[in-house]
């Protein structure tokens, strides 16, 4: 639970490579690590093991998530403001976009189910910063609060929301997303049973949601039709 903060300071550190996190590619082909020390991503062949590629982006890589398509993968940053989009099928970098200075560096990102929207968790100043995957632009800045950690999507009775874990109040907030793709809408704050809420990831049928709770070693289940927590499993 804690490596992913230890691997960031030895990176801020210049500690050599520090390899934060690995994903698989949506066709099941290769796998995507990003590699901080390093300010790359390494591609790597699933059944040979073998590298096939490295993508330099910036400094202080953190994340590779992928569009709902495959064509695209949204790499992002701590310590550097921008958000890189990779063809995964060149893979090779298409975009840079800027992500405004007060928003800073993001720990965490998830690109929406419907793919319209790519929202990233800035720990150290407090925000989520919200990307059109359209436009390839920001669409909005979220004042979030203080250690905002991981979005997530639950799409409930035909509404979409996304689901933000907040460290530094020990609160999960809700926004709701506007069909009409207007800016989305804080409609609801769950207070967490314990500290540090931090991974969160929703159920296959959207009516829970999961939150780890990185320093009470525990993890809350959060009813999406109710918006409380239901039940704290121990670790």
């Amino acid at each position: 639970m804690r490596a992913p903060i230890q691997s960031y300071r030895q990176c801020a550190r210049g500690a050599p490579r520090t390899p934060h996190e690995g994903f698989i590619s949506p066709d099941g082909k290769t796998a995507w690590v990003a590699v901080c020390g390093e300010n790359a991503v390494e591609i790597f062949d699933i059944d040979s093991g073998k590298r096939v590629n490295r993508v330099v982006t910036a400094k202080g890589v953190s994340k590779v998530v992928f569009s709902p398509d495959g064509q695209r993968a949204y790499v992002n940053h701590l310590f550097t403001n921008e958000l890189v989009v990779i063809d995964t099928k060149t893979q090779t970098i298409t975009n840079r976009i800027a992500i405004p200075k007060q928003a800073g560096g993001s720990a965490d990102l998830a690109v929406t189910p419907d793919g319209k929207e790519v929202w990233l968790g800035q720990p150290i100043t407090g925000h989520t910063t919200v990307i059109d995957t359209d436009k390839l632009d920001v669409k909005t800045v979220l004042e979030t609060g203080p250690r905002t950690n991981h979005p997530n999507f639950v799409t409930l009775d035909g509404v979409n929301y996304a689901y933000v874990t907040v460290g530094g109040e020990n609160v999960t907030k809700v926004f709701r997303r506007p069909q009409d793709g207007s800016n989305p809408v804080q409609v609801d704050t769950i207070k967490n049973s314990g500290v540090g809420p931090h991974g969160i990831w929703p159920s296959p049928d959207n009516t829970q949601v999961y939150v780890v709770l990185q320093k009470s070693d525990a993890l809350d289940v959060i009813d999406t039709a109710t918006r409380k927590v239901i039940k704290t499993l121990p670790d």
